[in-house]
C-alpha cells in the first residue's frame, strides 16, 4: 500500500490508498476503516488506521503488515511516510524550553522520537548543542578505543580521564537531542547531564593529581584531602544544579550552575595554577598551554553567562541557540 501525504495550506487533502484491488481515498489525519480485500476471496475486512500528523522532512520506507481476518494470511504493502517538524517562536513555547534572546527555531515540546532525530538535520536552536557534543563523543570514544593497553597501569588515569569525557560528550548529546519529548524528560536528561559534566569534573582531579601535580605539594596535608574535596563538591555541584533547576527562578538558573560549577572547577585547577605561578612560563614547558586553557575557558565562560553575541542581536543568532557545551568543550 503506498500512501501519499500531502498538505495545501494546513488543509486535508485527499490521497489515494492503492491496496489489493485498487485505489481507496482517504483523507490524512483523520481515522477511517479502509477496506482491504484478501487475495483468497471478495469479502471485505475493515481495519482501523490511525494517522498522526507529524509537521523538516524525512522520508521513510516502512513494510506495514495488514492482518486479514478472514483467513490466515498477512498482506505487506509499502508506506512512504513523511515526517516533519514543526519550529516555534519563542512566544509559542513554555518558560521552561524558552532561551535569553533565542526569538525562534524551538521544537515542539511534545515531540516523538522520530522529530527530535529529524531535527537534528535541521536549524533548531538545538542543532548545534548536539552536534558540539556527539561529534567530540566520536573523537574520544575512537581515543579511547585505539589508545588503550592492558600492560600500561601507569596510563590508568589517563583511561579513566578518557571515559569520563566520552560519558559527558554522549550524555550531553542525548540531553540536547530528545529534552523536547516532555519536562519530565528533559528535567530528567539535563540532570544526568549534570551527572556527567561532574564526573567529567572528578576525572580531570585524578588526572592532574597523577600527571601535573606540582612536586611543592606532594605528601602534604592538601595533597591527602585534594580527591575527597573533589569528590564531595562534584556531588554537591551536581546536588544545587539540579535543585536550581527546580526551584530557582528561570532567568537565574544559569547563574547558580555556573557558581556550583565554578567552585569545583577552581579547586581541581588550584594545583595547575599554583604550579604556573610558581614556576613561570620559562621554566615549565606545559606552562603556556595551561596559559592558554584558561585565557579560553574564561572567554567561553564570559560569552555564556552574559549571552554574547545573542544580547546584541536578538534572533540573529537562533540557529546556535546557547551553544552550552562551548566551555565544556574548550576545558577539554
Amino acid at each position: 500500500m503506498l500512501a501519499s501525504f500531502a498538505e495545501d495550506n494546513g488543509q486535508a487533502t485527499p490521497s489515494l490508498v492503492y491496496g489489493c484491488k485498487g485505489p481507496v481515498s482517504f483523507f490524512q489525519h483523520r481515522v477511517y476503516n479502509l477496506p482491504v480485500f484478501p487475495f483468497c476471496s471478495d469479502r471485505t475486512c475493515y481495519h482501523r488506521i490511525a494517522l498522526k500528523k507529524i509537521t523538516v522532512p524525512l522520508y521513510r520506507v516502512y513494510n506495514v503488515p495488514v492482518v486479514v481476518f478472514c483467513s490466515d494470511r498477512t498482506c505487506y504493502h509499502r508506506m512512504a511516510l513523511k515526517i516533519t517538524v514543526p519550529l516555534y517562536r519563542d512566544y509559542e513555547v513554555t518558560s521552561a524550553s524558552r532561551q535569553f534572546c533565542i526569538r525562534s527555531g524551538y521544537r515542539p515540546e511534545c515531540s516523538s522520537f522520530c522529530q527530535c532525530v529529524a531535527s537534528l538535520f535541521h536549524s533548531t536552536n538545538e542543532t548545534a548543542n548536539f552536534w558540539t557534543s556527539f561529534l567530540p563523543g566520536l573523537y574520544f570514544t575512537y581515543l579511547l578505543m585505539t589508545s588503550y593497553r592492558t600492560d600500561s597501569s601507569h596510563l590508568l588515569p589517563y583511561y579513566g580521564y578518557l571515559l569520563t569525557v566520552t560519558t559527558c560528550h554522549w550524555v550531553s548529546s542525548c540531553a540536547h537531542a530528545f529534552c523536547n519529548i516532555s519536562l519530565r524528560a528533559r528535567n530528567i536528561l539535563f540532570f544526568l547531564d549534570y551527572s556527567a559534566i561532574s564526573l567529567y569534573s572528578f576525572g580531570s582531579a585524578i588526572l592532574y593529581i597523577s600527571y601535573s601535580f606540582p612536586h611543592r605539594l606532594y605528601s602534604t596535608r592538601y595533597e591527602q584531602m585534594y580527591l575527597p574535596v573533589a569528590a564531595v563538591l562534584s556531588v554537591g555541584s551536581t546536588t544545587f544544579a539540579c535543585t536550581s533547576r527546580v526551584l530557582a527562578p528561570v532567568w537565574s538558573q544559569k547563574y547558580l550552575i555556573l557558581v556550583s560549577y565554578g567552585l569545583t572547577y577552581v579547586w581541581d585547577h588550584f594545583p595547575i595554577l599554583s604550579r604556573v605561578s610558581s614556576e613561570g612560563l620559562s621554566n615549565d614547558p606545559a606552562a603556556r598551554l595551561y596559559l592558554g586553557h584558561f585565557l579560553a575557558l574564561g572567554f567561553a565562560i564570559f560569552f555564556y553567562g552574559t549571552h554574547i553575541p545573542e544580547r546584541l542581536a536578538p534572533g540573529k543568532f537562533d540557529c546556535l541557540g546557547e551553544l552550552q557545551s562551548g566551555p565544556l568543550n574548550i576545558d577539554l
